[in-house]
């Protein structure tokens, strides 16, 4: 935290962010679908749903700036 990183306090606040960072790189900035989510995480579909929801809504304005990038 004194360094300015983040700080989880969470597994799930992992979970989020790790998506997040898939989405940025592996997904070249696409959010991918609910299935793809599942297979990566090793979920079922509803828990995979929900956090892909979690991601968009907590990093929306780093998504938004990714979409705003790339127009």
């Amino acid at each position: 935290m004194f360094l300015g990183q983040k700080v989880f306090t969470r597994g799930t606040d992992m979970r989020e962010f790790r998506l997040f960072l898939l989405i940025k790189s592996a997904f070249n900035n696409k959010i991918p679908d609910e299935q793809n989510v599942c297979d990566l995480f090793q979920c079922t579909q509803s828990q995979g749903r929900s956090l892909l929801r979690a991601v968009m809504s907590k990093y929306q304005y780093e998504l938004s700036e990714i979409g705003r990038a790339h127009v």
